[in-house]
């Protein structure tokens, strides 16, 4: 199955690549040549699906966990003091995906969308006290607005070019992953909520 972002993407990719491997049979008539850009072009086809592919998993619902929004890794656990959006002190954990990682961004937590802010080269998404910074505005797709009430493991969006997200959760939060630790969105418990 794929993510609803790459339909658009996916139904171009099979026009394009089956059109030019018509060309490349037709024009090319060095056998190697041939099979060589053939191969190159479904090689790029399998990249297009693998970058909009959604995992299978079982998704669970657990109100008392804050579960991975998306696969990646744990690169920074830390307590802040203050930042513009709130004024209590935090928990941040960050939580970076490289290239290979699922792009689907999943809530890790039922509740209600209160607000969806842009700021300088950042997105701000806050779910019940519970904020999630995004690195870059342009790089991420978002599908509920504020005052949205949202699902715990329902699709929040996709992740485009974003590599990393910060998470800042409640100070009593229990901690359940390590730095380094590898996640996965939907699967795997970040935190349990008091």
């Amino acid at each position: 199955m794929f993510h609803r972002e790459g339909i658009k993407s996916i139904v171009i990719a099979i026009f394009t690549v089956g059109i030019a491997i018509l060309i490349i049979d037709k024009f090319v008539m060095h056998f190697w040549y041939n099979k060589v850009l053939a191969l190159a072009l479904l090689i790029g086809f399998v990249g297009v699906l693998y970058y909009y592919k959604i995992p299978k998993r079982r998704f669970h619902r657990d109100t008392h966990n804050f579960l991975a929004p998306f696969d990646g890794k744990i690169t920074a656990i830390d307590k802040e003091n203050s930042s513009p959006y709130f004024k209590d002190k935090k928990i941040k954990i960050t939580v970076t995906r490289n290239i290979f990682d699922y792009r689907m961004f999943l809530y890790p937590v039922s509740g209600k969308i209160e607000k969806k802010e842009k700021a300088t080269n950042e997105k701000v998404l806050t779910i019940n006290d519970l904020y999630f910074i995004f690195d870059k505005t342009e790089d991420i797709v978002l599908y509920n607005e504020s005052g949205d009430n949202v699902e715990q493991g329902e699709d929040a969006g996709f992740l485009k070019k974003c590599r990393k997200i910060d998470v800042y959760l409640p100070i009593d939060s229990k901690i359940n992953v390590n730095l380094n630790s590898k996640i996965k969105g939907g699967q795997d418990s970040i935190a349990s909520l008091s």
